[in-house]
């Protein structure tokens, strides 16, 4: 289970909106270039490995027309975030976890 601290860092930065609580739409991970963690704020040295994200830059509507298949296309995604390994463990477990703390409530 990843550490409680880096759990509620994780859930701050989902509440805050300032990490999505969503399925990323591209993961992808290696060797950090020294970006910032989106989860615990801290600097990810060069080299150590990271996590890339990247989300959608609006929710997928439910229209089914050409024109918005075609807009959903050349959409720009979101300026993608980057996390620790430990951050990101963090965050992915805690989006779980809220994202079924959710829907438990829609079926009650």
């Amino acid at each position: 289970m990843p550490d409680p601290i880096l759990r509620e860092k994780a859930r701050e930065a989902i509440h805050s909106g300032r990490l999505p609580g969503a399925v990323p739409r591209r993961t992808l991970s290696g060797p950090s270039a020294g970006a910032t963690c989106a989860v615990c704020r801290e600097p990810i040295p060069c080299g150590e490995m990271e996590f890339e994200l990247e989300f959608r830059a609006r929710a997928a509507t439910d229209e089914k027309s050409l024109r918005d298949t075609l807009d959903r296309l050349h959409e720009t995604p979101e300026v993608p975030v980057h996390l620790h390994d430990r951050c990101f463990a963090a965050w992915d477990f805690e989006r779980i976890k809220l994202g079924g703390a959710a829907a438990r409530r829609r079926s009650t």
